[in-house]
């Protein structure tokens, strides 16, 4: 019932419905989940999924943490941190992470574009980002 509720909210919520704050964290969480995206492009798990193409998201679906990467475990436990629901980070903040994690991958004025369209993302279509993020160079 609770999903149900949730999946109807949803569905019923138009983005003017959002209060600012909303909308602030909305930006926020996303940029911070692009830069991460972007910023891992290279790390091993990345590199796993390249190299077991075929049915390799599907096995991504049962991953319980701990996990184990190239036969190294792996484990993270935080109950804080800025960026937590608790200590929400701020736009200078995820912009500044965004930088350092996408650098490797984008040029500065796809960066700028990035940033750009997620601040803005009640006037730009989410295709509008999609084409950006073809620009981003993934190593291979």
């Amino acid at each position: 019932m609770i999903l149900h509720d949730l999946a109807t909210f949803v569905d019923n919520t138009e983005f003017d419905d959002l209060s600012e704050h909303a909308v602030g964290q909305l930006q926020i969480r996303l940029l911070d989940s692009l830069g991460t995206a972007i910023g891992a492009l290279e790390g091993a798990p990345v590199r796993a999924l390249r190299v077991t193409r075929t049915g390799a998201l599907s096995n991504w679906k049962g991953l319980a943490y701990p996990h184990t990467v190239f036969g190294e475990a792996h484990q993270i436990e935080k109950s804080d941190y800025e960026g937590f629901h608790t200590r929400p980070m701020s736009w200078e903040t995820v912009t500044q992470k965004f930088e350092a994690l996408a650098e490797p991958h984008t040029s500065s004025t796809l960066r700028e574009q990035i940033k750009e369209t997620v601040k803005n993302f009640e006037k730009n279509k989410v295709t509008d980002l999609m084409r950006l993020l073809k620009n981003v160079k993934t190593g291979h």
